[in-house]
């Protein structure tokens, strides 16, 4: 059924009461300066999302819960991108989505032929999780449509110098108006004259009250229980692949069995990665559907060549109490 507006018109003066956007910026603190769009809707969800970062999520509340984990750094902006090795990590504050790539994606790697013949044949090094997150967003569309029931919300993200990868991506997010659902689809074009190589990786992160001791994650026939959190720890990392050519759905479930978080993956991210740091004030846990195998495991596109990637993410319930 096409969702209309119409049943609010007698009871609202602007659209805003119950759907609507702004975009501002952070005034001080570490933020100083970010550029944020903020989208809500009738169902109780308010999205924020982070204009100057390849149009990340930022955080997304539900009826009050937040979905997206807040790390130490507290919000960034991309001028405080530290390239290098695992420099990443410094202005890597989470939210629920930080995009990875697009020319690598995983640990750094150091002194590998560039496929872009640059002056001198020089090598290149690339960082942990690759640049697209620190690159900011060109607004295209901003626009709330009754007929299909979305707020649509488009932006283009720049990735290139003139010796290495050239990069677009087309990103297009959709929040639904009649449920809480948001999907992302994402065009990647080598927008350059030669091959280049080509990774993404969506790192998914969700913390409290979301991650805590007990809660499930399932993905076709894999299981994993967050344990207990100590102050030391170990990280986790597992890869859940995908069956060749086939949609992906990963659940994240309170310890009681009742789901609060879906991410649907399509088929052109065959990899699951799930991350979890159950340390004690830290308590993260991630989903990070890929293109690729980590590290230097990337395909070339061809210029002009492109890549189309979609997440469907849908939120549940939670009460403060099922994660204690």
């Amino acid at each position: 059924m096409t969702f209309t507006l119409d049943r609010y018109r007698d009871l609202i003066a602007h659209t805003d009461q119950v759907a609507g956007s702004r975009l501002s910026r952070v005034i001080g603190g570490t933020g100083d300066g970010g550029l944020i769009l903020t989208v809500w809707t009738p169902t109780g969800i308010e999205v924020d999302l982070q204009v100057d970062r390849a149009l990340d999520i930022l955080s997304v509340r539900h009826h009050g819960i937040r979905f997206g984990w807040a790390g130490p750094t507290g919000v960034t902006p991309r001028t405080l991108f530290e390239p290098a090795g695992f420099g990443w990590q410094r202005s890597f504050y989470g939210g629920l989505l930080t995009t990875c790539g697009l020319e690598h994606v995983g640990d750094p790697i150091s002194a590998v032929p560039s496929d872009q013949h640059p002056p001198g044949a020089r090598n290149v090094d690339y960082g942990e999780h690759g640049r697209i997150g620190h690159s900011a967003a060109d607004l295209t569309e901003r626009t709330l449509d009754e007929d299909v029931g979305v707020f649509r919300i488009r932006g283009l993200i720049r990735q290139g110098a003139i010796y290495d990868e050239r990069f677009q991506m087309l990103r297009t997010i959709e929040i639904a108006l009649d449920r809480p659902e948001i999907t992302i689809r994402d065009i990647v074009t080598n927008d350059g004259p030669l091959p280049a190589r080509h990774a993404i990786l969506y790192h998914l992160n969700v913390g409290y009250p979301v991650a805590a001791a007990g809660t499930r994650v399932r993905a076709g026939g894999n299981r994993y229980v967050v344990p207990e959190l100590t102050a030391t720890s170990p990280e986790l990392v597992q890869r859940w692949d995908s069956r060749d050519g086939e949609e992906q759905t990963s659940e994240i479930l309170t310890p009681s069995g009742d789901r609060v978080l879906s991410c649907t993956q399509s088929a052109s991210l065959p990899t699951l990665f799930l991350w979890n740091a159950p340390r004690r004030r830290t308590n993260v846990l991630g989903l990070a559907p890929s293109s690729a195998p980590p590290d230097d495991q990337v395909e070339h596109l061809a210029s002009g060549d492109t890549r189309k990637y979609m997440l469907k993410l849908a939120f549940g319930d939670i009460s403060e109490g099922a994660a204690n």
